[in-house]
Parts: structure tokens; C-alpha cells; sequence
């Protein structure tokens, strides 16, 4: 439950908030079942609570579908412990399947891959981690295609910009990483 708080009101330093922040995504992780004289019980794990101020005091709900998928649920909805180099793969050919990967479509393949990112930011701004796991899906899916259809192999890419940074020094600075030569 998210409430609502002026920005006149309280002003929170960038610890405090990313605090709160894991809290609430905790708190959100159960589905909450209001019972009478103030008593919460989430739905999936049975989690008791007596009031939504106790949000810093829940563990996440293991026991979530959206987020732990359990053994008995078919391949299709539980993640599979697969390579990014397979799963590229795999969106690949559903992209050959799909007429996608035409090199003239790049400009509109570039307009999907900003959609998805928009979502994306939606979904982390509304603090919807449902909607985030999709999201994030997406905008790898539309990268791993943009990146295909200009002839980028994007493990080769991340490889590259991994070596680049792996051994990068500096600091964060208002959540932002900044370069030891830029600072």
C-alpha cells in the first residue's frame, strides 16, 4: 500500500529511501486480505500482520507464484536454467518465425525497443514487480532483435562492455557511477 507523502512534508536521504523502497517492494510481494480489527494475512504464505505501518518488518513472500514459480508449474511459466546465449537464440528463431528480423525494419524495431522501455519505467515508477519482470523481458526481447536485425551479436556486445567497465573506478554520486577520469 502506498501512501501518498508531499514533498514539502519529509525529506528522506537517498539511504532512507532506498530503504523504504526494498521495504514497500517486500511488503507488495504478498497479496494482502484485510480481516477484521486490523489484521492483514497474505493470501500465499498465510503472513500475519495488524497494520500496513509494519511494511519494514515483512520478509518477501516466498511463496509468491508470480515470483518463485513452484515445481509443479509446466516450463512454459517456470523459469528455465538456460544460457543468455540459448534463450537468444530461442528469441531469434521465434523472430525468424515471425517475419521479424528483416534488416528494413530496423527504424521501427528501434520505436518498439523505446515502447518497452517505457513500460518498463511505468512499472518501476507504480513499484509493480509483476509488471517489471515482463518488463524487463521485453526490453530484451526487442534488443536481442534490434541487435540481430543490424548485424550486432549482443552477447558479444555485453562481453565487450563488461570488459570495459570491469575494472572501472570511481564513485556514485546521487545514484549515479562516476568515472575516476571524469570526476
Amino acid at each position: 500500500m502506498n501512501v501518498p507523502i508531499k514533498e514539502d512534508e519529509i525529506i528522506l536521504t537517498p539511504e532512507q529511501q532506498e530503504r523504504m523502497y526494498w521495504a514497500q517492494l517486500k511488503y507488495d510481494s504478498h497479496k494482502w486480505i484485510e480481516y477484521p480489527k486490523g489484521y492483514y494475512k497474505c493470501e500465499f504464505c498465510d503472513s500475519i500482520h495488524t497494520s500496513v505501518r509494519t511494511v519494514d518488518t515483512v520478509n518477501i513472500c516466498k511463496k509468491n507464484p508470480n515470483l518463485f514459480p513452484t515445481d509443479n508449474q509446466t516450463p512454459n511459466q517456470k523459469t528455465m536454467n538456460q544460457t543468455f546465449e540459448q534463450l537468444k537464440e530461442q528469441v531469434l528463431q521465434w523472430a525468424v518465425n515471425r517475419n521479424l528480423l528483416q534488416i528494413s525494419n530496423h527504424p521501427v524495431q528501434f520505436i518498439k525497443v523505446v515502447e518497452e522501455l517505457g513500460e518498463l519505467g511505468s512499472a518501476i515508477l507504480k513499484s509493480n514487480r509483476q509488471a517489471e519482470y515482463d518488463g524487463f523481458g521485453d526490453v530484451l526481447v526487442t534488443l536481442i532483435i534490434l541487435a540481430e536485425q543490424r548485424g550486432v551479436d549482443i552477447v558479444k556486445a555485453l562481453e565487450t562492455a563488461y570488459e570495459e567497465i570491469m575494472n572501472r573506478r570511481g564513485s556514485t554520486v546521487n545514484g549515479i557511477f562516476v568515472k575516476k577520469s571524469d570526476s
